[in-house]
Parts: C-alpha cells; structure tokens; sequence
C-alpha cells in the first residue's frame, strides 16, 4: 500500500465573516479592564429565579430520562443475546 499525497494550487481564502481569536482576546480583555463609568442603577437585569419546585420537577424528568435510556439499554441487550 502506496501513500499517495496530493497538494492544490487553488487554496481558498476566507474574507467577511472571520474572526481573529487573539484579536478578539485582547479586546475582551480591553473591555474588562475598562473602569465602569456608569452608575449600577442604570442597568437593569432581571435576574431569573426558579422556585424550588421547578427543581424538583426537573430533577423527577431527569430521573425518568435516565431510567428510560437505561432500560432501552437492557431491552436491546436482552433482545440481541436472545437471538445468538
């Protein structure tokens, strides 16, 4: 067996929509070193809070998700050992 290795003339070049990782570091980084000129009342986010039984409704729908990928498991595990 021959490894065959091949080379282009026509290299394609990205323009637009490319971005320059390190330039875009140093200007986060720019950015976060910027003193904040502005008052903290000025910015209003509204913070989400969930109420605790939304966390335990998505701990139970966690818990069955869990239950069911391991039972679909052991269903198609069953199922090809049945057949040798």
């Amino acid at each position: 067996m021959q490894t065959l290795y091949y080379t282009t003339h026509n290299f394609v070049r990205r323009s637009g929509n490319v971005i320059d990782l390190c330039e875009y570091r140093s200007r986060m980084q720019d950015v976060q070193e910027e003193p904040v000129s502005a008052a903290p009342a000025a910015r209003t986010e509204r913070t989400r809070r969930r109420h605790p039984h939304q966390n335990a409704f998505a701990l139970l729908m966690d818990s069955f998700a869990s239950m069911s990928v391991i039972l679909m498991t052991l269903t198609f595990t069953f199922w090809v050992l049945d057949k040798l």
